[in-house]
């Protein structure tokens, strides 16, 4: 099931709308194979070119901030899942959710608003000074930390996750660690 906090279709409409700019155009290549883009960009001779690959979440944890860790010990236990899993409804969720913000985008705070108005008791860790650390560059944060607050969600910065030992997420403070 697609909610109202997740829908792909969204995205691509929001898309279309680009598409109706006479300067803007989508091309959809395998970017593994050099020969298309590069015939693409000789032929186009673009100003600007946007390659959007997507992403897959993985669950092992693994942070780009700790590149030396292979991931956090406990990921790969059955209750602990992806935003994408929650968002699609494809998990139960307990009463009591801890995310994990590592990357700084919306997904925490959407994930996080999606839980805390099922009733859950959400917190958010997060290694960086704030939670969704680079939504202020898109005018997001202001609108989210109070309407999150007010609904219950816990921020918890400057935290990083050590392990997920059963239902307990082991954490520890960046600065006192």
């Amino acid at each position: 099931m697609i909610t109202d906090y997740y829908d792909p279709q969204m995205k691509k409409k929001r898309l279309a709308l680009l598409g109706e700019h006479k300067d803007f155009s989508f091309h959809k290549l395998d970017i593994s194979k050099y020969e298309p883009l590069e015939a693409l960009l000789k032929r186009e001779k673009p100003d600007v070119v946007i390659i959007a690959t997507g992403s897959v979440p993985q669950r092992s944890g693994f942070s780009g901030r700790q590149p030396n860790l292979e991931g956090i010990p406990g990921a790969d236990q059955d209750n602990v899942v992806t935003v994408w899993d929650v968002l699609e409804e494809k998990v139960k969720i307990g009463d009591k959710v801890v995310g994990i913000d590592e990357d700084g985008g919306q997904r925490a705070f959407f994930t996080a608003e999606f839980l805390a108005d099922k009733g859950k008791q959400v917190e958010i860790v997060t290694p960086y000074f704030l939670v969704g650390y680079d939504l202020p560059f898109t005018n997001e944060l202001e609108p989210n930390y109070p309407r999150l607050l007010s609904k219950g969600v816990v921020f918890t910065p400057s935290t990083g996750v050590s392990e997920i030992k059963g239902d307990t997420v082991v954490t520890y403070n960046l600065f006192t660690k």
